[in-house]
């Protein structure tokens, strides 16, 4: 759901005076492994990376990150407390761990009115406050709007061939400077902006998907470069000089470590490790030493009271620290960090992961199977260390923190918002027990499939998937909302509605399966109906064309398929270049498992008709995904493409020879 900018007028703001304080800019790239930045890429574990230099800053994938590092300072070691995109978030503005700020995964929760967040010290202190989001994930109805005068989440756009809730960096540092440009010069601003785009999916624009073929890097020099139009902008307005910029991300991303594609399942190094950058004006007062590259256990909550000291305003975020000291080059002092993700515990069935890293390197975690890693030794954390008699160390460990587990309310959630975080790749269950003794480690293959998997694959392929690993773990919901949605991609209504009904008795007086089955019955009720009243119609007069067709459209949506087939083969014989009923036949003809006959319907277009570039489309797909002729398919998705037609994420894995295909 699209929603409009927030604006009010700040709270109480306090005279200016000729001193302005400091303009305070905070840049979040979503899901940037520490890995991912910089001229020298190294694993996201390594103990050293490279300094940046200023000839190697021109070659990078990310020059403004390195001109940034390059004459500030670097945080090596930084990390998130949690991979996802809200509670992270609400980290870095509150400065305090998930576990006290209440806000524990993505749609479910929102952030209390009693906790402090960092706009609001900096509006009460007369500065001019704004934030610029790029996914539904941070809309304002979540809480952290509060404090910003202006809280700009419009962020529905279409990307493929669906609707998806967020917007390109573009349009969000556009959005960003058109506000800036209505400050008065003599007022500070504090401006928030977010960047989703290195999130999947990864679909950068040119001239960076040309440059980078790798699609995640693709994305990340896009936002590095939108980064850097923002910086110069504010430049150009005078504000650079006396500024301070600090640039981020709110978590890193698993690329197939411990056999995590995405983020939001585990908390290893590799989604916590994050890029961390602060940068001071020429004119700020604070010591710096430029170009440094600090070790020690920064973090997100560190950044809230970093900020407000550098403005001279008095902390929030009890749980944080401030970096100020490390502007000088020293290291950041060891200490415990807790660590989680209970985003399993939600949308799998597993227990919640929580995690403590020790001030001497070493990560510990409480799970069914737990888990200890020397990181110095073993950043990857490929060995487990953990041993029977290591219990009492790791209870006294955990015994430090309040890991307030099961959580407090949750937020209603409703089928709309379920869709849109599906859309962004995060599976949530609201009505899920979140007391469990699986470990997260043994349903991987359910969170691949959920979350990556379905993209690279047939509907069919899936489908059959997920009935394999619901003989394995149970119709879960999350496996059951999966399966419908295959169902309905395939074109088989009336089995889906059967597969929420089986759901629905696997897990009794769920919600959101309650409403799905209700509103599907009731959709499928009008449909028959209209099925009857067009029949009717059609008795008073049998040749009418349009009635015919959506007759034929009708019967397909209920799946009464033969007499759909019947129909549709008819309005094709009398109408042979109406494109649509070509498609409609093709589609049917795939969903009752004849591919063959569905792209010999699309191929049999008459001679001396253009062909539609949408037939190119369909027929790209059953070529490469079903018939297993890649290249042809390839060329005709190619056709497609260039004629502007969406590409949706299976058809980019087409173009790039990642298919499984479906049956032959």
């Amino acid at each position: 759901m699209a929603s409009a900018c927030r604006d009010r007028e700040p709270d109480s703001p306090r005279d200016i005076d000729a001193s302005k304080p400091p303009d305070i800019v905070l840049v979040t790239w979503d899901t940037v492994r520490a890995d991912a930045v910089g001229t020298s890429i190294a694993p996201a574990t390594a103990p050293e990376i490279a300094p940046v230099t200023a000839e190697a800053a021109e070659q990078s994938a990310t020059p403004h990150f390195d001109r940034l590092a390059l004459d500030g300072v670097r945080f090596l070691d930084a990390r998130s407390p949690v991979p996802i995109t809200l509670p992270a978030h609400t980290s870095l503005l509150s400065g305090l761990w998930p576990s006290t700020h209440g806000v524990r995964d993505n749609g479910l929760f929102e952030v209390a009115p009693d906790v402090p967040l960092l706009a609001e010290s900096f509006e009460r202190a007369g500065y001019q406050t704004g934030a610029f989001v790029s996914a539904a994930v941070l809309d304002h109805r979540y809480g952290l709007a509060r404090g910003f005068a202006h809280y700009d989440d419009r962020v529905e756009s279409i990307r493929g061939e669906i609707a998806v809730p967020t917007r390109p960096a573009t349009e969000v540092v556009d959005a960003a400077l058109a506000w800036l440009a209505g400050v008065p010069a003599d007022r500070p601003i504090f401006l928030w902006v977010h960047l989703y785009d290195p999130h999947r999916h990864w679909r950068a624009p040119e001239p960076f998907a040309s440059q980078y073929p790798d699609p995640y890097r693709a994305e990340i020099a896009y936002a590095d470069a939108e980064t850097g139009r923002l910086i110069d902008a504010l430049s150009q307005a005078g504000r650079l000089d006396s500024a301070i910029v600090a640039l981020t991300s709110d978590h890193g991303e698993g690329l197939g470590e411990h056999g995590e594609q995405t983020h939001a399942y585990f908390a290893y190094e590799s989604t916590l490790r994050i890029p961390l950058v602060l940068w001071l004006g020429p004119e700020s007062k604070a010591e710096i030493a430029r170009g440094a590259m600090v070790h020690g256990p920064a973090s997100l909550v560190d950044l809230a009271p970093t900020l407000l000291e550098l403005a001279s305003l008095p902390p929030i975020g009890s749980q944080g620290r401030s970096l100020v000291d490390s502007l000088s080059g020293n290291d950041v002092p060891p200490r415990l960090q807790p660590v989680e993700c209970v985003a399993g515990a939600f949308g799998f069935g597993t227990a919640p992961v929580f995690g403590v890293l020790t001030e001497t390197r070493e990560a510990w975690y409480d799970l069914p199977e737990p888990e200890h890693y020397d990181l110095a030794q073993d950043p990857q954390q490929l060995r487990n260390l953990y041993r029977p008699e290591d219990a009492g160390r790791a209870a006294a460990l955990f015994a430090q923190f309040d890991w307030d587990w099961p959580p407090g309310t949750q937020l209603a959630i409703d089928s709309e918002t379920q869709v849109q975080l599906e859309a962004l790749g995060y599976v949530v269950d609201p009505g899920a027990s979140l007391v469990s003794e699986v470990d997260p480690k043994s349903r991987v293959d359910l969170y691949d499939l959920l979350m990556v998997n379905r993209h690279h694959a047939t509907p069919e392929v899936a489908l059959a998937s997920a009935r394999a690993l619901e003989q394995q773990y149970g119709l879960l919901p999350a496996l059951a909302r999966f399966e419908v949605a295959m169902l309905d991609a395939i074109g088989r209504p009336a089995d889906a509605i059967a597969a929420v009904e089986r759901a629905l008795a696997a897990n009794p007086g769920h919600v959101l399966l309650t409403e799905q089955l209700e509103s599907r019955r009731a959709d499928m009720r009008k449909k028959r109906e209209l099925a009857l009243a067009i029949r009717a119609a059609l008795a008073n007069d049998p040749a009418h064309p349009m009635a015919r067709r959506d007759l034929a459209l009708t019967l397909h949506q209920i799946q009464a398929l033969e007499e759909a087939a019947t129909l549709y083969r008819a309005l094709l014989e009398e109408d042979p270049a109406n494109v649509e009923v070509r498609l409609n036949l093709a589609r049917l003809l795939v969903s009752q498992g004849d591919p063959a006959a569905s792209l010999a319907v699309l191929e049999a277009v008459p001679g001396g008709h253009d062909r539609e570039p949408r037939i190119d489309c369909e027929a790209g797909r059953l070529l490469g995904f079903y018939l297993d002729r890649r290249d042809e398919g390839a060329a005709a998705m190619r056709r497609c493409a260039a004629a502007g037609m969406p590409i949706g994420e299976m058809d980019r894995t087409l173009l790039e020879a990642r298919v499984t295909t479906g049956p032959g």
